[in-house]
């Protein structure tokens, strides 16, 4: 029987890892990788929008903490925008 090969990585990632090393000991700065929450929080509250009552029409989303005005309300002032779904006739 023949012993395991032994596997090396491959030239692109030593090279990375050589420059990386090099970079740091330079004493070059390098941002730091943010890991993203697990979940989309609102913009107006930062808490999770799938839970606590936020609300979405057309890509619009409502947040009841933060707003000043009912879902209802709100709806209404979109759709007197212009919010909503496109007629079959009209174009992008």
């Amino acid at each position: 029987m023949s012993a395991p090969a032994e596997s090396y990585p491959p030239y692109s990632t030593k090279y990375y890892r050589k420059r990386k090393l090099e970079a740091e000991q330079a004493g070059k700065f390098r941002r730091q990788y943010h890991k993203k929450l697990p979940y989309r929080s609102c913009n107006k509250c930062f808490e999770d929008r799938n839970t606590g009552g936020h609300k979405q029409y057309y890509g619009n989303w409502w947040c009841p903490f933060k707003s000043s005005e009912s879902y209802e309300e709100w709806i209404d002032a979109l759709k007197l925008k212009g919010h909503g779904k496109k007629k079959p006739n009209e174009k992008s």
